[in-house]
Order: structure tokens, then C-alpha cells, then sequence
């Protein structure tokens, strides 16, 4: 069984960045790298249950064109508005090491979602 690591972070400093835990190292270079694309369904109203045997055996399921453009844009939309600070009972944002030291609030919302 895996080991699973547990932590409290108390997000009650408003306007101190919270880092996340570990090293600020960078990433391995195969981290991203892929061998193929994976097939999948088109809408979420013709998955079956051979695909939900297929995302229990393999942990993922492709659906495409599950949600709108509108759907996905406004997902993202409120995204950045939570990273940018605009709801002030929002304190959920962990930044990675490997920022530290870099003025994250002068970046533009693109960047600072990366």
C-alpha cells in the first residue's frame, strides 16, 4: 500500500504566498513525454458501460467535446479570478517552489497559472 503524506496549511497570512512542500527541483525531462494518443467518446451521453469497465481498469477515460466552449472558457475564467486574489474568502492557492522569489502577483493571469 502506498504511503500518503498528510498537511495542514493555515492560509490565515492574506498576502503571504504558501509554498508547497518538497524540493523546487525541475521536472524530469520524460515527465511529459507521451507515446500516442488515447481514443475516446464523443459526449458524455454515449459512455458505456464498456467505457467505464476501460476507465476502472485503466484510470482514465477520454471524453470528448464534453463540455462547451462557453462551459470550459468560464471554468477557466473563474480560475484565474481565484489565483488573481478576486474572491478574498478564497485562500486555496499553493504555489510550487521554483517560484520563490519571483514577484507572482506582477504576472500577467496566463502566466501566473503556470
Amino acid at each position: 500500500m502506498q504511503k500518503t503524506e498528510t498537511f495542514n496549511v493555515v492560509y490565515d497570512k492574506k498576502d503571504e504566498l504558501i509554498f508547497a512542500y518538497g524540493e523546487g527541483a525541475a521536472y524530469p525531462e520524460h515527465l511529459y513525454q507521451h507515446n500516442g494518443l488515447a481514443n475516446g467518446v464523443d459526449g458524455c451521453a454515449n459512455v458505456t458501460a464498456d467505457h467505464v469497465a476501460h476507465f476502472r481498469e485503466q484510470g482514465y477515460l477520454v471524453v470528448h467535446n464534453a463540455f462547451s466552449r462557453a462551459a470550459v472558457q468560464a471554468g477557466l475564467d473563474g480560475l484565474l479570478d481565484l489565483i488573481a486574489g478576486k474572491n478574498g474568502d478564497f485562500k486555496g492557492v499553493m504555489h510550487e517552489k521554483k517560484v520563490r522569489g519571483v514577484l507572482v502577483k506582477t504576472l500577467p493571469p496566463e502566466e501566473r497559472q503556470d
